[in-house]
């Protein structure tokens, strides 16, 4: 694993771990992950899918990968709350924030 992947590898790790850990939320055993698509969805596929299935095998959470043709797909989808976790611009969040309330 190169260093990109691993660092991004811990980051997801410890964002799992934060939410196993705090007080008031439950886990679940699935969640949807997806990233802003900068490049085809064959291309981010084949750079977050062995990542994700390597943080499946070592948490024994199920990460789904979802991707999207363009950003406004992506978008719509974060902002209903279909995604659940999401590597992004911190714009989208706070877009995501006022849609969700």
């Amino acid at each position: 694993m190169n260093v990109k992947k691993s660092a991004a590898f811990n980051l997801i790790l410890g964002l799992v771990f934060w939410i196993l850990v705090s007080p008031g939320v439950e886990a679940a055993s699935k969640y949807v992950f997806s990233a802003v698509p900068q490049f085809t969805p064959p291309q981010v596929f084949k750079e977050w899918q062995p990542l994700l299935k390597q943080l499946t095998a070592d948490t024994g959470i199920v990460f789904e990968l979802r991707t999207f043709e363009s950003i406004p797909q992506f978008e719509e989808a974060f902002y209903k709350g279909t995604i659940d976790l999401a590597f992004m611009n911190p714009y989208h969040a706070v877009m995501a924030r006022k849609a969700q309330g």
